[in-house]
This record gives structure tokens, sequence and C-alpha cells, in this order.
């Protein structure tokens, strides 16, 4: 018998294309897709009102309502949706996604040119770990003064007159970098001295994020190999399906979970940050003590230390804590929404693995 002939005996293994496991694997594949895009509509899209009630909470140095629970902002939200229309909670929906482009933009080029790292990992080395935080540094000082437009148009009332859109938010960014509106009858802080605060701001924030991020991911991984009946001190996530809804679910979640630390801790500075960026904007807001009126920015703070102590003379400790309410109304809907989507799609794909179990493999 000559080599042809032995290997045209060879008991090769069929590949069958339209397998159950085949079929599976593309069911948690897709289901996974769901659970991440779902996250990614909630965060961006559905959660906004809660963002742009927040900023015009914490700018609001005449309010006597702090809200630092979610309950006393219901009938402030329903006033405002009443009087100026349901559109005006998504004020400054598109704005917010400039400077979160320019630091994107510039991470870019700094990971390209630049021996700074873009993307790090807890393995990482500590020189890389330093290159990438002077990245981010970097991208967080370029979007200063974008940021300062994109707060004035999340926060500035329909009654005003103007509804904003991305063009003007450029067109008031180039205004805050290059000083056009700055002279001596206004109280706009020119750029370079908001640099500092801002940038002590976004990289504690980034920090902490990061950090809580890990140890909430690490936490899910251990209890979804209890779950698995894996022995904890094996749990890593090299034995998840990484293209299934639980391991997105994972993901989201531990993401979810280090934005709400980070922006919980920094709540304070955020408050006093975001008063600096809009002294001197004549910018508008609504009245968050009822939402049937409006409001003008008027402050005089001569910088971040003086901004601390005015709100605790004036307003008390609690004034740096206003409209953290919304903040919890923020990240409570965002994990309603995640926990339910992961809850339903993990009955589907039960259920389709199942009926892929016990229908019978078509023969090849």
């Amino acid at each position: 018998m000559n080599r042809a002939t032995e290997v045209d005996h060879l008991e090769v293994p069929r590949q069958y294309p339209n397998s159950p496991a085949k079929r599976n694997a593309d069911i948690s594949r897709n289901l996974g897709l769901i659970v991440t895009t779902t996250s990614r509509i909630a965060e961006n899209l559905l959660v906004h009102p809660f963002l742009s009630l927040r900023r015009q909470c914490q700018v609001n140095y005449t309010a006597k309502w702090t809200h630092i629970t979610p309950i006393s902002l219901f009938p402030v939200m329903y006033n405002i949706q009443r009087h100026q229309g349901p559109s005006t909670l998504w004020k400054g929906f598109l704005s917010k996604y400039l400077p979160i482009g320019v630091s994107m933009f510039s991470d870019s080029l700094l990971d390209q040119f630049t021996p700074l790292s873009r993307e790090v990992t807890t393995r990482s080395p500590t020189k890389k770990i330093v290159g990438h935080l002077v990245l981010k540094s970097i991208g967080f000082l370029a979007m200063t003064p974008f940021y300062s437009a994109a707060l004035m148009d999340t926060v500035q009332s329909y009654v005003a007159g103007n509804e904003g859109s991305i063009l003007s938010t450029l067109h008031e960014a180039m205004s805050r970098l290059l000083g056009w509106k700055i002279n001596f009858k206004t109280r706009l802080f020119p750029v370079w001295k908001l640099l500092i605060p801002t940038l002590a701001y976004f990289l504690l924030n980034y920090a902490i994020q990061s950090l809580a991020k890990v140890f909430s991911y690490q936490i899910l991984i251990i209890k979804e190999k209890e779950k698995s009946k894996i022995s904890p001190a094996l749990a890593t996530d090299e034995t998840v399906d990484k293209d299934g809804p639980r391991y997105q679910y994972i993901q989201c979640m531990s993401s979810l979970v280090g934005c709400c630390v980070a922006d919980a801790i920094c709540f304070p500075i955020e408050t006093i940050l975001n008063r600096l960026h809009l002294q001197g904007t004549r910018t508008i807001i609504d009245n968050t003590d009822n939402g049937l009126s409006v409001l003008p920015i008027n402050t005089r703070y001569e910088g971040f230390y003086d901004c601390f102590t005015s709100i605790c003379e004036s307003e008390g400790f609690l004034g740096l804590y206003k409209g953290l309410g919304a903040l919890i109304l923020q990240y409570g809907v965002l994990y309603l929404v995640l926990k339910g989507t992961v809850l339903i799609l993990q009955r589907v794909e039960e259920s389709a693995t199942r009926s892929n179990s016990n229908s019978p493999r078509k023969s090849v």
C-alpha cells in the first residue's frame, strides 16, 4: 500500500460548523455584545439628565436645598421639563464629548510619537506607569478650555435663549484659550489659572477610578469562580468566556464601580472646580430649589482655596456636596440597567443552550 493510499484511509475528525457548541458560542458572544452596548447607551445617553442636574446644583451658590438625597430632585426635574420641554434635560449632551475627544486625540498622538504608553496593566513596570500618567496629564491639560465650554453648555438654562451646539461650544473654548473675553471688567479666570486645579482633579479621579476598577474586577472574578465551583485560589480570568455576557458584565460593573467611587470621593473638588470654570461666563442656570425660575452665576472667588473657604462659610460643609443625590441617581440607574440586562440575557442564554442541546445534530 503506497503512502497516498495510507492517507486516504486515515480517519480525519469531522468539523461541524453548526454544532450545538458552535451555536452556543455564537449566542454567548452576541449576548455579551448586547451587554456592552446597553451599558454604553445607558452611560452616555440615559443618565445624562442626572449629570446636567448635578452640575447645576454644584454651581448654584444661592440654593437652599443641597439635594444630598435623590428624593428632593424629582420635583425639580419635573418642573424644569414641564416649563422648558423634555429636551432641556439633555442639554450639553453632544458638547460633553468635545473635551473627551480632545483628551483621546492627545493620548493617541503621544502614544504614537513618544515613548509614553497609552495602555498599562497592574504588571507594568513603574517607569511605564509614570509615563502613562504623564501622557494622561498632558491630555487633561489640553482639554481644559474645552471642559469650560462644555460645562457652560451643560448647565445653561434654555430660558436664556441659547440651546448650544458643538460649533458654539468650540467657539467658546477657543475664546477661553486665546483670552478674547478677558479684560479688567470681567471675573473670568484665564485658562492658565485653571490648569493646575483641573489637572489635579482629573488626575486624582483617574487614579482612584483605575484602582477601584482593578479591585472590584478581582472581587467579581472571584465571585464568578465561586459560582462556577472553581477554587478562589485559581480565580483568574483565563477560564472565563471573555465573549460571554457574564464576563462583559464583570467588565462593565467594575468600570461602573470605579467611576462611582472616584466621582464620590472627588465630588467636593468637582464642585469647586466647576464654580471656578463658570465664574465670569454670564451663565444663567435653572433654579435648583424649585425648577420654576432661573438664576445668574455671579461669583467673586479669587481662587481654589478662596472658593473652598467661601462655600464652607456661607453654605456650610454640605455645600461642597450639593447635587450628590443626582450622582446617586446616575449610578443607581446604571446599576439597575446593567443588572437587569444581564439577568434577562442569562435566561435567554440558558433557554437557547437547552434548545441547542436538545436539537438533533445535522449529519455532514
